[in-house]
This record gives C-alpha cells, sequence and structure tokens, in this order.
C-alpha cells in the first residue's frame, strides 16, 4: 500500500487518447520527472505538457495532465493523470519508460479502488458498483448501479449500524455498572431491532429480483425428447447452437445462450428431453435438465401440439411454469385449440417463427412485473457477498431478539454489527478485498 502505481485507464486498441493514472506518495516526485521540471502543475487543472521518458529524456508525447493532490482524489493519495495520443506502439512506450522509474510498478486490478476504500474515500459496495456499471450489458443495469454508486445500499447499513451500536452501548453500560445507581436494570431494545429486521428483509427480498435485471432472468426449455426444445431455442437466439435432429435424446447437456430483450438480460437454457432411458450418458443429461428447471425463474414446457391430447390439468400454466404447444406448422386444428385453450397456453411454430414474438413479449412482461419496484426502490443488496452478510446479520438480530441473557444479546449484536461492517468493507479489509478486486479492470 506505500509504493506508488500506475496503469492505463482506458482499452488497448487504436483510439484518439490513452489514459495512465498514477498514484501514490510518490506521484508528484514522478511527475516532475516527466516533465522535467520542478514546478508542478495546478491542482485539478488538465494542463498541456511535453512527456518524457526520465531514463533517456527521449520525448513521448505531448498530453494532457492533471494533477490531484491528497486528500482530494480518487484514492485518497496523491494521484495524476496523463493524456496521450491513442494507439497500441503510444501505450507500450509509455507502459515501457514508465516500468523502468524506481519506486513506481504496474497496478494489480481493481488497485485503484482497494486504496480508495482503505483512505475511507468510497465504500465496498460503492466500488463493486463501479465494476457492475463498467461490466453493464443493458441500460437497467447501469441505472440500477448508479444507484447503489450513489450510496445506495450504504445508506441504510450505516443507519442500522448506528442503532445496533446504540443500543449495544446501553446494554454493555447495564453489564458494567450494574452495581451503580442510575442504571436500569433491563434495556428494551426489541421495537428498534425489530424495525431493522423488517428493513433488512425488505432489502432481501427485493436484492433476489434485482439479479432478474443485473444477472439475467433464467428461461429453461423443458419436455419430452422431439417436442422441438432446441428448433425453438436456435430460433430465439437467432443463431444454429444447439444441434437439432430426428433421433430422441440429441441434447445430452444444457446449451446456454444469454440475449437482449428490449433490454433485460434473459438466459436461455435448453435442455435434455425428459423420458426414461437406460443410456447413462442420456441419464447425466436429464439429470442437469431437472437441476436446470429448479434453478430457472421461468420454465417452459415445450410439447408437439400433436400430442395434445395427452394434456391434462397438470400441464396447466403457472407462475413459473408455462406451456408451449409447438410445431402448429403441422396441425389443420390450431384455431380450433386456440379458441379452446386460450390464455392457457402458447402456440408456437419452431420451423416458422409464428407465436415466437407473443411469448417474448409475455416474458418480457413478467421480467417489467417482477422488476418494476426494484427500478424505483433505493435500497437493494447487488450480489451474493452483499447478500450473505446480510442473512449472517438478520439471523444474528433474530437471534438477539428472544435472547434474555444481556451478555449473549450484546455477543450476537457485536456480531451482526460486523456482518454490517463487512458490506461497506471496514473490517478484514486485506482479508475480502484481495478476492474481490481480482476480478476488477486493470486501472479502477
Amino acid at each position: 500500500m506505500y509504493e506508488t502505481i500506475f496503469a492505463p485507464v482506458t482499452a488497448n486498441g487504436i483510439s484518439a487518447i490513452s489514459v495512465f493514472r498514477f498514484s501514490g506518495k510518490k506521484s508528484k516526485k514522478i511527475l516532475k520527472s516527466l516533465i522535467n521540471s520542478n514546478k508542478i502543475p495546478l491542482a485539478r487543472k488538465l494542463v498541456l505538457k511535453k512527456v518524457y521518458d526520465p531514463s533517456s529524456k527521449e520525448l513521448l508525447d505531448i498530453c494532457l495532465i492533471c494533477w490531484m493532490p491528497k486528500p482530494k482524489s480518487f484514492t485518497g493519495e496523491d494521484c495524476f493523470e496523463i493524456q496521450c495520443h491513442g494507439g497500441l506502439t503510444t501505450i507500450r512506450a509509455f507502459i515501457d519508460a514508465f516500468s523502468r522509474i524506481e519506486g513506481l510498478r504496474f497496478a494489480d486490478a481493481g488497485e485503484f479502488s482497494k486504496r480508495a476504500i482503505i483512505n475511507g474515500k468510497i465504500d465496498l459496495v460503492q466500488a463493486e458498483a463501479i465494476n457492475e456499471i463498467i461490466l453493464a450489458e443493458t441500460e437497467k443495469q447501469r441505472s440500477l448501479n448508479v444507484k447503489q454508486l450513489n450510496k445506495g445500499l450504504s445508506i441504510p447499513i450505516n443507519k442500522w449500524r448506528n442503532t445496533i451500536i446504540n443500543v449495544l452501548s446501553k446494554i454493555e453500560a447495564a453489564i458494567d455498572f450494574s452495581d451503580e445507581d442510575g442504571v436500569p436494570e433491563i434495556i428494551d431494545m426489541s421495537s428498534e431491532i425489530k424495525i431493522i429486521l423488517k428493513d433488512i428483509t425488505k432489502v432481501l427480498e427485493k436484492g433476489n429480483k434485482f439479479q432478474l435485471i443485473t444477472k439475467g432472468t433464467k428461461v429453461a426449455l423443458a419436455g419430452p425428447p422431439n417436442s422441438g426444445k432446441s428448433s425453438l431455442f436456435n430460433y430465439i437466439i437467432k443463431k444454429q447452437k444447439s444441434i437439432v435432429t430426428k433421433i430422441p435424446g440429441t441434447t445430452r447437456d444444457i446449451v446456454e445462450k444469454k440475449i437482449n430483450l428490449k433490454g433485460s438480460p434473459v438466459i436461455f437454457l435448453d435442455t435434455a428431453g425428459i423420458r426414461n432411458t437406460k443410456n447413462l450418458i442420456e441419464k447425466e443429461g436429464i439429470k442437469k435438465a431437472k437441476a436446470a428447471t429448479k434453478e430457472a425463474d421461468i420454465v417452459l414446457k415445450i410439447i408437439d401440439i400433436s400430442n395434445f391430447k395427452k394434456i391434462n390439468e397438470k400441464y396447466s400454466n403457472n407462475y413459473k411454469h408455462w406451456v408451449v404447444l409447438n410445431k402448429i406448422d403441422k396441425v389443420n386444428q390450431e384455431k380450433k385449440l386456440i379458441k379452446q385453450e386460450k390464455g392457457k397456453f402458447f402456440f408456437v411454430s419452431a420451423k416458422t417463427g409464428k407465436g415466437i414474438k407473443d411469448l417474448l413479449n409475455k416474458i418480457y412482461e413478467h421480467i417489467l412485473h417482477e422488476t418494476k419496484e426494484e427500478e424505483t426502490g433505493q435500497y437493494f443488496f447487488s450480489n451474493e457477498r452483499q447478500k450473505a452478510d446480510l442473512k449472517k446479520a438478520l439471523t444474528n438480530l433474530q437471534a438477539a431478539i428472544i435472547e434474555k441473557d444481556e451478555e449473549i444479546i450484546a455477543e450476537y449484536l457485536r456480531g451482526a454489527t460486523r456482518n454490517l461492517e463487512r458490506i461497506l468493507g471496514k473490517i478484514d479489509v486485506e482479508d475480502i478485498l484481495g478476492d474481490i478486486f481480482s476480478n476488477f479492470c486493470i486501472g479502477k
């Protein structure tokens, strides 16, 4: 943490400009050597300067430079950025020159954000939101993560933490000074903790739906062999990704593809046909298919419409399981069936594409219904790490409510406080940040 680091913050390739970021206690000295001057540029102003290789004194480029002294910088350390011309050869020349500077090294993934957390400029929730904004594939993902960056979950967590600490201080005072006058014998903390329990439960509920936007809605295509699952899958994703043959049991593994459905990420899963079989490989595929349907947000039960007579009430659509009657191009009774079973089944043809647009629209409407509150709501968890610690905090608080012994209550409350602080990155920093930031971009 005491070394000075640098990294490009723009992508490699041909571009108008490339930007390099520097951070650390030697930033001022390094900047002076790069511009070959003892005078540092004005703080937080873009200035045009010639940049030299400190070793060879060769002119590298004429660049825009911004000097950002601590503490008013992204990392909270002395920082500066160099905007040079773009291009692979330019980037290589700058990296070669910087790599020869004593006391300067290439930054690890996410190291700038890590230093920002340690120096109190942002918390871990905000750092993760920054990374998710960079990785966002849809406008909804970007918009929700901007909310998370703008304090988001950090606001209620800090509020809950302060309330718990306040309750905890009263309990500990009662324990430590129980023999003195003026100390209440019983501390009533149930009303305050119950409010927090209710709030955390709401955040957990919202976060589960939030993941439909961030990770995508999983839609599994299930059903018997030769019902047209793979053909429908290929039509939806507009690519021949699944093998289609007349031989039953062709699909043996889960075939997966994510698409952007009107701004919402949707992951379609083509699964093995479910039937009784002695083939060990096909059995494994069926096992995976059943597991996929359990995890899916929507299960499309694909059935050959010519087998319609075999359908009974167990196939009726419910909230998660939808029945799709395929191959309507092969039957003459389509209109009669649609009228008879209107609103109960979806009628499609994977061959002609008929009815598929309506099916996709229904999936989109379902996603809107599931996520409309989350798009307007303020607070939600956005990854499994946050979710896990929220659940642990919830468990500790629930235990504290029913416990009678004040010392044990205090320990449960301390546990809940630690859970909340871990979400913000206030404790166990080195333990948890190394793993988290290994998935960040270099330069962030």
